[in-house]
């Protein structure tokens, strides 16, 4: 005898179940489906970090720091110094060159007044 428990399946009873069963596969292989496109988006947005991770790399070794540019800024103006007193310098050198011409020409015409005197 059966128990209440131990009941037989019917035909409704098992359509039911093959029914579940064919949700549940079909719902197994859209998981499946699922994980397979989350992990190719997941390998592309891993490939893109990658990628930019690497061109912060090169944009950091590329970049100029401000020490970099503090030196640069340095070096310029101790160069435009530089430059400044050595333009100073031919001014000053262009105008002792014209006392001189012009402190020889009185020189020469001393000389010729002092030779025409002379007996």
């Amino acid at each position: 005898m059966l128990d209440d428990n131990e009941k037989s399946a019917t035909k409704t009873d098992i359509s039911l179940l093959k029914a579940e069963l064919a949700t549940k596969t079909e719902l197994r292989e859209e998981i499946k489906s699922v994980k397979t496109e989350l992990t190719a988006q997941i390998n592309r947005v891993a490939a893109a970090v990658v990628n930019t991770q690497a061109d912060v790399r090169r944009i950091e070794q590329a970049m100029a720091t401000k020490d970099d540019i503090s030196r640069v800024l340095k070096a310029i103006d101790a160069f435009a110094g530089k430059s400044e007193s050595d333009h100073n310098a031919v001014v000053l050198h262009g105008r002792i060159l014209t006392d001189v011409q012009v402190g020889l020409k009185d020189h020469e015409g001393r000389l010729n007044i002092l030779a025409s005197t002379r007996p």
